[in-house]
């Protein structure tokens, strides 16, 4: 929605990277604080019961534990 929203000429917004580099290279926007990055988004996963977790999801649980944190 922010990403439409700034390709429409609505305002300023702070969207991820991967969305807005293509943006920037197009020339469609604009970054206005070249010299600022932020330290990143906190991420969570969310799932219903820790007791009977599917094996799938231990593994995606544990694959983003290790590439991510």
């Amino acid at each position: 929605m922010m990403k439409h929203a700034v390709e429409s000429g609505v305002g300023i917004s702070y969207i991820p990277d991967y969305i807005a580099l293509p943006l920037i290279e197009s020339g469609t926007l604009e970054r206005i604080l070249p010299d600022w990055q932020s330290e990143g988004q906190p991420f969570s996963m969310l799932y219903r019961d820790r007791k009977q977790i599917p094996h799938r999801v231990r593994l995606l649980i544990d694959y983003t534990l290790q590439h991510f944190s």
